[in-house]
């Protein structure tokens, strides 16, 4: 399976050197709606889709654009107060989605603290976004997401998330996993694979510890390590998810370009090790399995 690693600025050759084959591109300027909607913005856009392609990187996945942190309401939190800000921008962010030659977009939809009107804004929101899904062959992810002070905002559990999919019942519509979210809100990011495997089309891989988002890479946290990672990686092995292992990481700030170049390698070197000893458990198991058929 491949890797991909979502987009911090460090040089896409590197990258590619190291044996990444995706990038995960967030069009996270929130506070550039403006800018977003304008040619320019394309263009940009455009260029940088170039830069990925020399590198012989592609781009894995997309991230729709959304409130830094995902914690603060637009104006006064109303849905309709959402769209008329929000929906404009996912509209030409799934155009630019398919222009790099992406099929996956996540997105962090709308909350509020009561459920009912939480998910009667989504189904209006959705409603409106999947024909152009439809049009431009991009498949949206849902991803489980938390709000203020890491509560629960109804985008969280097997039962939020799907409630939607069958809803919709939609084959541009499916999930993204954000493990890191999963930990923050106390839950196991493992079962809620396992009861979302069908329907799982992008990943966030990255752990961190319980009401602290870190995007740190798996195994760093030592002791307060809480994801089974031996145990998710063999169910994403074995399932029929058809997207990369895709680490979002937060490095430290303030890094060299040599230590920024050693973290990444790292990281890297983390996802290969467990693909790599998934597969000779695999293989191993086969040749067991022959042997004592054949006597």
């Amino acid at each position: 399976m491949k890797i991909s690693i979502c987009d911090k600025g460090i040089l896409y050759s590197y990258l590619r050197e190291l044996g990444y084959s995706g990038l995960d591109i967030s069009f996270n300027r929130f506070n550039e709606r403006d800018y977003i909607l304008n040619n320019e913005y394309t263009e940009y856009i455009k260029r940088k889709f170039e830069e990925i392609t020399k590198a012989g990187l592609n781009v894995s996945q997309t991230h729709l654009t959304y409130y830094p942190g995902h914690l603060k309401p637009i104006g006064n939190g109303t849905y309709q107060e959402f769209e008329d800000y929000m929906l404009p921008m996912f509209i030409k962010e799934i155009e630019l989605t398919k222009m790099m030659n992406c099929k996956v977009c996540v997105i962090h939809l709308y909350f509020e603290k009561d459920k009912l009107a939480s998910r009667e804004g989504n189904i209006k929101l959705i409603s409106k976004m999947i024909p152009y899904a439809e049009r431009n062959n991009v498949v949206i992810a849902i991803e489980n997401i938390y709000g203020n002070d890491y509560n629960d905002v109804h985008l969280t559990t097997k039962d939020d998330l799907l409630f939607y999919i069958e809803y919709f019942k939609s084959k541009f519509l499916g999930v993204c996993l954000d493990t890191g979210h999963s930990i923050v809100l106390k839950q196991n990011p493992v079962k809620l694979f396992e009861e979302l495997k069908e329907h799982i089309v992008a990943l966030h891989l990255h752990t961190t510890v319980e009401n602290v988002d870190l995007h740190a890479i798996p195994y760093t946290v030592s002791y307060c390590e809480s994801i089974e990672w031996d145990t998710l990686y063999k169910l994403i092995l074995s399932s029929n998810y058809s997207g990369t292992l895709n680490f979002e990481l937060r490095p430290p700030d303030n890094l060299s370009e040599g230590a920024k170049k050693a973290y990444y390698m790292f990281a890297y070197e983390t996802a290969k090790t467990i693909i790599d000893n998934y597969v000779q458990r695999e293989k191993a198991y086969r040749f067991t399995t022959r042997s004592t058929e054949e006597e």
